[in-house]
């Protein structure tokens, strides 16, 4: 036997392939690029559904904040409370308050009702006039709890500079002066991230129920 025909020998022996076990780390390796891949895949969709929800939410909260600026502050005559009121009874406005108590503003907010509509009725909806308390509403397959908590405050004197909700309190203090503040929370659960307590986005607002000074001109 020759030398070529040795080298022809181990050359076609190399070119037999690969090994079993090269076959498995192979197939381990790519399992684990693919198992990797998947994961970040199925993350990224998940945070992208997170950050969905909260602009859903921040946009739900911004309109039904909307609808409380296009009304008028000014006092109801039936009522004597401000026509922001009108139409929230009050165990709809007791259990909102309650429910949401823990949120930052609400302790330092009186609830206030429309004591012309009987205890036990539940809010009128909008097309009647009346702000509604709690509301549910579905966007993209995520129910959201709207809640629209209205009640008075008072701006103290000399002003604070701490944080907002104290800016106004509920009990009245030096030379206090009355407002409104207006509260809008909106809570969803949808998500691993808010399964188990909720999620929620919240904002709020000052009013001044006073009226305009009347100046002389003549």
């Amino acid at each position: 036997m020759t030398f070529s025909d040795l080298r022809r020998r181990f050359a076609l022996k190399g070119d037999s392939g690969l090994s079993l076990m090269e076959v498995i780390v192979a197939i381990a390796i790519m399992t684990i690029v693919a198992t990797a891949a998947a994961s970040l895949s199925i993350n990224g969709v998940k945070t992208v559904a997170t950050e969905e929800r909260a602009q859903i939410a921040v946009t739900v909260a911004n309109d039904s904040m909307e609808k409380v600026s296009g009304w008028t502050v000014d006092v109801n005559s039936l009522t004597g409370l401000s026509n922001l009121y009108n139409g929230r009874s009050k165990g709809d406005v007791q259990n909102a308050f309650s429910t949401f108590a823990g949120r930052p503003g609400v302790v330092q907010t009186n609830a206030v009702w429309d004591g012309t509509v009987p205890v036990t009725a539940s809010i009128a909806p909008a097309s009647t006039g009346a702000l509604p308390v709690m509301q549910t509403i579905t966007q993209n397959g995520t129910i959201y709890t709207v809640a629209t908590l209205i009640g008075s405050c008072y701006q103290q004197a000399p002003y604070p500079t701490t944080t907002a909700s104290a800016d106004c309190l509920a009990t009245a203090g030096t030379a206090p002066d009355p407002m409104i503040r207006v509260i809008v929370i909106v809570k969803w659960t949808a998500g691993a991230q808010c399964a188990t307590s909720g999620c929620y986005y919240q904002t709020s607002s000052l009013l001044d129920p006073s009226s305009d000074l009347e100046w002389v001109t003549h």
